[in-house]
């Protein structure tokens, strides 16, 4: 796995192995440096999109390809 560093809009930068439609894939990260932008952990066939909410991190959703994440992670009211 090669990860590499990503700016986010926000300024902020994270080491991920990917960052598509302006979420990062498999982002690598502290518990204090959590990202305000949903990510997704993608790991054997199962793409799951994460988020920070009300200050902690949950699983909003778990899709079977990156398509529905994404679009999960763009459009889901969280």
């Amino acid at each position: 796995m090669i990860l590499t560093k990503f700016k986010l809009n926000d300024g902020t930068e994270y080491f991920a192995e990917a960052y598509v439609d302006g979420h990062l894939i498999n982002p690598r990260f502290t518990p204090e440096s959590v990202p305000e932008t949903p990510f997704i952990i993608h790991a054997e066939n199962i793409f799951s999109v994460h988020a920070l909410v009300d200050g902690y991190t949950l699983c909003v959703g778990v899709f079977d390809n990156l398509n529905d994440a994404l679009f999960c992670a763009k459009y889901r009211p969280i």
